[in-house]
Formats: C-alpha cells, sequence, structure tokens
C-alpha cells in the first residue's frame, strides 16, 4: 500500500473516477456533477448543497444549479456506480498486510418525518440508520483510505439483521481485493450506543 501519491485537484479526481479504467462511461452529466460536488465541497469546507451550489457561480439561477445537484444526488445508479469506482481505486492500495478498519454507528435522524425507510427507535427519541464504513491502513501508518460505505435500517425491504449487513459489505470488499487481506475472517463490532456486541464470520 503505498501512501506517497501525489496531491490531486478535485477536478482531476474527478476525472480519474470517471475514467474507463474504473468502469463504464458515466457520460458528461455524470461528470460534471462529480467535479462540480468536488470543487463545491473544496471550496466551501461544507456538504450542504445550498453553500455548495452558490460557490459554483454559475451563469444561471441558484434554484436551477441546487435542483441539478439534488437530482443527480437522487440518482441510485449514479450512487452505485460511483461506490463501485472508489471501491476500485482503494483496493489498489489494499495489500497482504494492510489493516481493514470496520466502523459500525448510527446515523440519528431526531427530527425527520419523511425520510424514506426511517425507522423508529423503541423509546421514540431517536430514529436513524445504522452505518458501516470500511477503511485500509497499513500497519503504524496514519493514513486511512476508505474503501466503502453502507447505510440502512430495519425498514429497508429484506432487512435480516445488522450482522447480514456488514457481512455483505466485507464480501464486496473481499471481492475487490482479491482476497489479499483474508479469505476466513471473524468479526466483532461493539456499539458504544448500546450493550450489544455483534459477531459473525466469514467463510
Amino acid at each position: 500500500m503505498n501512501n506517497d501519491s501525489p496531491v490531486m485537484t478535485p477536478a482531476d479526481f474527478a476525472r480519474l473516477l470517471c475514467s474507463e479504467e474504473l468502469g463504464g462511461d458515466l457520460g458528461r452529466v455524470g461528470y460534471k456533477f462529480v467535479r462540480d460536488m468536488l470543487i463545491g465541497m473544496q471550496r466551501t469546507r461544507s456538504v450542504n448543497l445550498t453553500d455548495i451550489a452558490k460557490s459554483l457561480n454559475e451563469n444561471i439561477r441558484l434554484h436551477a444549479t441546487h435542483k441539478r445537484l439534488s437530482r443527480n444526488l437522487d440518482n441510485p445508479a449514479l450512487a452505485a456506480a460511483l461506490a463501485d469506482r472508489l471501491l476500485r481505486l482503494g483496493a489498489r492500495r489494499v495489500g497482504s498486510k494492510t489493516r481493514l478498519i470496520v466502523h459500525l454507528h448510527s446515523l440519528n435522524k431526531r427530527y425527520a418525518r419523511k425520510v424514506e425507510y426511517l425507522p423508529v427507535s423503541t423509546d421514540c427519541i431517536d430514529p436513524g440508520f445504522k452505518v458501516c464504513e470500511v477503511l485500509a491502513s497499513d500497519p503504524d501508518s496514519e493514513v486511512f483510505t476508505p474503501l466503502v460505505a453502507s447505510v440502512w435500517s430495519d425498514k429497508v425491504p429484506g432487512f435480516v439483521n445488522d450482522a447480514q449487513e456488514v457481512t455483505k459489505l466485507l464480501r464486496r470488499v473481499l471481492h475487490a481485493t482479491d482476497n489479499q487481506v483474508f479469505s476466513s475472517l471473524t468479526i466483532k463490532v461493539s456499539q458504544a450506543s448500546s450493550s450489544k456486541v455483534l459477531w459473525w464470520t466469514l467463510v
């Protein structure tokens, strides 16, 4: 895992991420969306869509820019394609000694009422989603490369349990890295927000 890669500009990274070496053609619209989001986030240090739209200074109404970005953010096919590309790109940095860090946490939406698949907690205080992130890092390195992430709730169609969701995510990592890190694995994930400890095995 080489940590000496040159720093890329948002536009350069957008070109790499949307290149055919990482997947099928995303088209001009897909590339423009990725480039504009990266440039906007760098300029504003924010993920607020209105702030990002303002920072682009397009010669059209702000509402039109905001609507374009929002429409692309709500495109499941584009989101899946970008996630696969980021995983393929990150997998290049994974070697036989690379550590995989699995981070499982909650994304609470206390004031949300109309979010799709929004769960309701048993105490009706903090309804939210589960988030699992997988990062890669070499021993003694302070560089962490995000590989893949997933968000779900118990209201998502086909949901069985949290362990299955994390296992599916790790199988994607195994496939993308050609099983360089492990062929079988037992994982323990402790959730700080509860007393539950989850165990599962990949074989």
